[in-house]
């Protein structure tokens, strides 16, 4: 998911690296004979590094990025399954250890799963007309995600920083969002029907009252 690209190119025998404005070049060695394999703790932020064709360059954005993830069917505290499209703005502090602790997945093997946790659990603590049109709350529980996945992120040792959390607006899964739409429907005909009814007994009245005129 995040944008850490293996690239190596070679010219005459080498590597180049060249990282793009807002991205780090790490250096991952793999010696066909002689010296050390492994990621190197020194990264290069900017302009042109030429090292052995045996060399990995991983190209990881260190710039402040926004990870998309959505769900499905997160029940509320009402039992309504809502869906959401959260995203998660973050930014890699340290590229070289991260890649070399955790490797250039570690969102997805680390994170990622007990997000979901985080998520589902908050989501439950609120009813769905909190998380749909009240927004003290839904800022509430996006802060208090933001805080729990900061934490986990501390724990684990990422050197990432968890810059903030929005779980977007809260939609009802198709299933419910028909039913809404039927129960609006059928509210409207009672609505329609009880104005006619009203109508007629108005007009009788008034029928009434000619005559009696």
């Amino acid at each position: 998911m995040l944008p850490c690209i293996a690239v190596a190119v070679a010219s005459a025998g080498c590597t180049v690296a060249q990282p793009q404005p807002g991205d780090v070049a790490v250096h991952q060695d793999r010696p066909y004979v002689f010296g050390h394999e492994g990621i190197r703790p020194e990264v290069l932020t900017e302009g042109r590094d030429v090292t052995w064709l045996s060399t990995n360059v991983i190209y990881v954005t260190t710039a402040p990025q926004t990870l998309h993830v959505p769900f499905q069917d997160l029940s509320s505290m009402d039992n309504i399954l809502l869906d959401f499209d959260t995203s998660v703005q973050l930014r890699v502090i340290d590229a070289a250890d991260t890649l070399k602790r955790f490797g250039p997945q570690w969102w997805e093997n680390n994170v990622l799963s007990p997000y979901n946790s985080i998520v589902r659990k908050a989501v439950k603590s609120e009813k769905m007309a909190q998380m749909m049109s009240d927004p003290v709350a839904a800022e509430k529980v996006d802060q208090e995600v933001t805080e729990q996945l900061r934490a986990l992120v501390k724990a684990s040792g990422i050197r990432v920083e968890v810059m903030a959390v929005n779980l977007g607006k809260a939609k009802p899964n198709d299933n419910v969002l028909a039913q809404m739409n039927n129960t609006a429907a059928e509210q409207q005909r009672n609505l329609t029907l009880v104005a006619a009814t009203i109508a007629e007994q108005q007009r009788k009245l008034e029928q009434e009252a000619k005559a009696e005129a």
